[in-house]
């Protein structure tokens, strides 16, 4: 099992802009890994995010740290292969991408995997101006 700490850098400053994968409060470095495969996976321009679990932002979280975790395999023996990922996209884990429809707005990207177009994030810029889905 994974602890947040194997690849979120809690103490780093971001820029503000950079893009969060945020999850549902709850969610464990498992579920987060499994999150940041996709994000890092679908465009190889993407170097670094900022990983939000509920409200709390851990960190930056950086595609070589994560690459590094995925292909790094050890010789644990029996289950040594249960959280194995496989090439290609992932079936199960889904984002919507969202940001601020002002143009211009310096505010950052969010990668989400759950979403209520009822009640979406607002932008921390633009008070009331809730996101809008850029895929």
């Amino acid at each position: 099992m994974r602890n947040f700490q194997d690849f979120v850098t809690a103490a780093e400053q971001t820029d503000p802009r950079t893009p969060q994968v945020v999850l549902p409060a709850g969610s464990g470095p498992d579920v987060a890994m499994d999150a940041l495969v996709v994000v890092f996976g679908d465009r190889d321009d993407r170097s670094t995010v900022r990983l939000v679990v509920g409200e709390v932002e851990l960190g930056a979280v950086h595609r070589d740290t994560v690459l590094d975790l995925v292909w790094t395999t050890t010789k644990s023996g029996l289950g040594e292969g249960d959280n194995l990922w496989l090439p290609g996209a992932s079936t199960s884990a889904r984002y919507v991408e969202l940001a601020c429809p002002v143009p211009g707005c310096p505010s950052s990207h969010k990668f989400v995997f759950t979403y209520d177009e009822d009640d979406p994030p607002t932008c921390s810029v633009h008070p009331g101006t809730p996101f809008q889905r850029v895929t």
